[in-house]
């Protein structure tokens, strides 16, 4: 029962990803074909995740997502200016 208080932090940042407005992105439409994914996602990420690993191994695999997505952000080149 304590995994679905996991819901709330997965749900809230894959939300704002998807759906926040921050520098130059320009956040999609709110339609049930995009609230979907990342609500199921979110379910997946979270309890599920939280419910088969245990606090600690959720843990540890936010970790792991979250390194993971930092790498790529930061190796990515800038656009070429011409």
């Amino acid at each position: 029962m304590a995994a679905f208080a996991t819901l709330i932090p997965v749900g809230l940042v894959l939300g704002l990803l998807m759906f926040g407005s921050y520098g130059t992105h320009r956040p999609p439409a709110a339609t049930p074909g995009r609230v979907v994914p990342v609500a199921l996602l979110a379910l997946l990420l979270g309890p599920l995740t939280a419910a088969s690993l245990g606090f600690v191994g959720w843990m540890a695999a936010m970790f792991v997502l979250l390194a993971a997505t930092l790498m790529v952000a930061v190796l990515r080149n800038p656009p070429l200016q011409s």
